[in-house]
């Protein structure tokens, strides 16, 4: 009996001690997404723009699927975050730019015939700023929500439009995201986010006829981002 007293004795003071050990360790594991980030994001972009054509009331119509084209995007982040047991809570600033900015040939069909258009949806600089909610998986990564808004000035370059000034957009761009701790600073991110939708109008002139052109840009992205948490 004295035996077996003993050796339970030393079992439980065993796991007592290694007790702070345990503890310690998914404390530092799960404290990996706390702080502040700076990183870079990579990927590529498919805007699809569809446009209007009106002369002397008269419309006519494009629709962008058939003028959808693709492109890469590049940029870079900063952000905080901090995890609240399994529930991830941050905020993230990006800015970004893409190689989309080309003009297209656009065939618009109406009650007055057919014709085509050069036209160009040309973003600027993209500033993003977004809260990001998240689920801590295994404690090594996040899946998270971001309700991103973007804001740019765009312009619309087109035939005899008369006017080219860029001006300020603000859109809704809802992103989901997974977020992959490879050490307690080093992390990777892969995202998926959805341009809701801007657009401009503008007038246009030739030869005495008069009207307006308009296009409507949205777009799909998937983004990779490389980061560094302090």
């Amino acid at each position: 009996m004295k035996i077996k007293t003993s050796t339970l004795l030393i079992i439980l003071s065993t796991q007592i001690c290694d007790a702070p050990t345990l503890n310690a360790s998914v404390t530092s594991v799960s404290k990996k997404f706390n702080g502040f980030y700076v990183g870079v994001i990579a990927g590529a972009v498919r805007p699809t723009i569809e446009t209007n054509f009106v002369i002397d009331n008269v419309a006519y119509s494009s629709k962008g699927a058939k003028n959808a084209f693709g492109g890469f995007l590049y940029g870079g982040m900063v952000g905080y975050g901090h995890n609240l047991n399994t529930f991830y809570l941050g905020a993230e600033i990006g800015v970004q730019s893409d190689t989309t900015n080309k003009k297209k040939k656009y065939v618009f069909t109406g009650p007055g015939g057919t014709g085509s258009f050069q036209l160009k949806y040309q973003r600027g600089p993209v500033l993003s700023i977004a809260p990001r909610f998240g689920i801590i998986c295994d404690n090594s990564c996040i899946i998270y929500i971001k309700p991103a808004f973007e804001i740019s000035k765009d312009k619309l370059v087109a035939e005899d439009v008369e006017s080219t000034k860029k001006k300020l957009k603000c859109v809704f761009v809802p992103t989901i995201g997974l977020e992959q701790a490879f050490s307690n600073n080093i992390f990777g991110k892969v995202e998926y986010s959805y341009n809701l939708g801007s657009k401009i109008t503008e007038k246009v002139s030739e030869d005495g006829i008069s009207g307006s052109v308009s296009a409507e840009y949205t777009s799909h992205a998937v983004k990779f981002g490389l980061g560094y948490r302090f």
